[in-house]
């Protein structure tokens, strides 16, 4: 898989059947939060978890999971994509979102976030809120205060629901930055008029 990205196919008690991981020892996925909610989950859904150490990809990643479902209706078990979390930000560019600007994913229920802050992908024990911003029903943007980051940065909001998945797509110019060409235009223009 590209990327080194990881995908399996887990029977319905946890062991790994088919995987692109290259010799897999026989390691049990029953415990895994992607395991342990598809288990009696109806909804065709394609959820994710919280951004984790993923034991066997060695590197932080985002688990999203679907359920298995044998003729008869029952569970039989798991397909799993295992995918960095540096793919879902790779598009960040500095010279357009600056250089504290900010892009990633937010769930809907606030239970995952994975969010590169200028060059800098934040490890899953690190939140880039302090104050997770409510993102209304569809697209929308807002001014977030300095308070509402653990960079204490202000940031221009910007966000838009992912189609099929239960999250949104984020991202934030940081406030200083934008304006600062505005703030030295204005700073000249008034010592200048005075």
């Amino acid at each position: 898989v590209e990327g080194g990205d990881l995908v399996f196919r887990a029977e319905r008690d946890g062991t790994p059947a088919v995987s692109t991981m290259p010799n897999l020892a026989p390691t049990s996925l029953s415990q895994g939060h992607y395991f342990l909610t598809r288990g009696d989950a109806k909804p065709d859904a394609l959820p994710s978890g919280p951004p984790i150490y993923g034991r066997l990809a060695q590197r932080n990643v985002l688990h999203m999971a679907r359920r298995l479902v044998a003729s008869d209706g029952a569970f039989a078990g798991v397909v799993l994509v295992s995918v960095a979390n540096d793919f879902f930000t790779a598009n960040y560019d500095p010279t357009v979102l600056g250089r504290r600007g900010l892009l990633g994913m937010v769930s809907n229920d606030h239970a995952m976030e994975v969010v590169r802050i200028g060059e800098n992908l934040l490890p899953p024990e690190l939140a880039a809120f302090s104050a997770m911003p409510q993102l209304s029903g569809g697209s929308g943007s807002a001014r977030w205060d300095a308070e509402g980051f653990e960079d204490g940065r202000a940031r221009f909001l910007g966000w838009h629901p992912m189609r099929n998945y239960q999250m949104n797509a984020v991202i934030g110019l940081d406030e200083a930055d934008t304006l600062a060409q505005y703030q030295a235009g204005r700073h000249a223009a008034i010592w200048y008029g005075v």
